[in-house]
């Protein structure tokens, strides 16, 4: 529990110093989606209960979430560029039936990405930090800052 609370002090932080940097890049223009490299991979939760795989395809960035006892997809993600926009897509079945939601690029720095959407109901805001190259933050959240952070492990390639 130590660990984890230092780590989100240390996500936390890094957010504040992106949001003074000068190449903190917004919404429309020049974000090449192959720089987010350091996304690519399976990530898992420290707490096991969630694997999120991301693999860059066709100019775009898909990805899923599953549970690792039942392998059951429960949300498929993507990152793209739609004239000039960059947009996170999120799909759950069970959720807006079934429609996709959409958030649009807040920011991003080498090592971070944020998205927002302050019409959907929660979350409002998805936010990836890289943290090393072994270990992703991931912060879901809403309009009076009510949410959860995961922090997420890469898996080793087979």
């Amino acid at each position: 529990m130590k660990n984890y609370k230092l780590i989100l002090i240390h996500a936390l932080v890094v957010f504040s110093c992106i949001q003074c940097k000068p190449d903190h890049q917004k919404s429309t223009g020049t974000l090449n989606l192959e720089n987010l490299k350091w996304l690519q991979g399976t990530w898992i939760t420290v707490d096991s209960s969630s694997i999120e795989t991301w693999a860059f395809q066709n100019k775009e960035w898909i990805g899923n979430v599953y549970s690792p006892g039942d392998g059951k997809i429960t949300e498929n993600l993507r990152i793209f560029n739609e004239k000039d926009v960059i947009l996170y897509e999120a799909t759950v079945k069970t959720q807006n039936e079934g429609k996709p939601i959409r958030f649009t690029l807040e920011g991003m720095s080498t090592d971070s990405i944020q998205f927002v959407n302050m019409d959907h109901d929660y979350p409002n805001h998805i936010d990836y930090f890289k943290m090393s190259d072994s270990t992703l933050f991931c912060n879901v959240y809403g309009h009076k800052d009510e949410g959860k952070g995961f922090v997420m492990k890469k898996l080793k390639e087979r």
